[in-house]
């Protein structure tokens, strides 16, 4: 679920979005996109 996906993303990095099951979009996030990839892959 992409909105899902995006929710976790905001709510561990900040910054806003949403979305339904197949297409989200976030944006705000100050953290560096390399950890946001790497929470990502961990989760």
């Amino acid at each position: 679920d992409a909105g899902a996906v995006v929710d976790a993303v905001t709510d561990e990095f900040g910054g806003g979005g949403g979305g339904g099951p197949t297409f989200a979009q976030g944006g705000g996030l100050d953290a560096d996109a390399d950890a946001v990839v790497a929470w990502l892959r961990d989760r």
